[in-house]
């Protein structure tokens, strides 16, 4: 969690409006991954993004008590909305 919060998050949250797979793909699967496919280093480990994804879902499902069905069909807007706590200190 320590990495999480102190190193991943605030890599990931300062890119969040970033699009395209070449400016993606190093938040999403990490340095390795993206260098292997021709993409540029952000300085996060294999696969940061989805681990970061996934307590970001976690974090809004317990805030929300939604469902995954319900989170789904949610607007990734709304979400960040609701969670922008998730940003700062988190325990799972």
């Amino acid at each position: 969690m320590d990495t999480l919060n102190n190193y991943i998050k605030p890599i990931i949250k300062e890119e969040l409006d970033a699009t395209g797979l070449e400016n993606i793909t190093s938040y999403l699967y990490g340095d390795e991954l993206a260098h292997m496919q021709g993409y540029f280093p952000v300085g996060l480990p294999y696969c940061a993004g989805y681990a970061c994804g996934y307590y970001m879902i976690k974090h809004y499902l317990k805030k929300t008590g939604k469902s995954i069905e319900e989170a789904t069909l949610t607007p990734a807007s709304e979400i960040l909305k609701i969670i922008e706590d998730f940003w700062g200190e988190y325990t799972a």
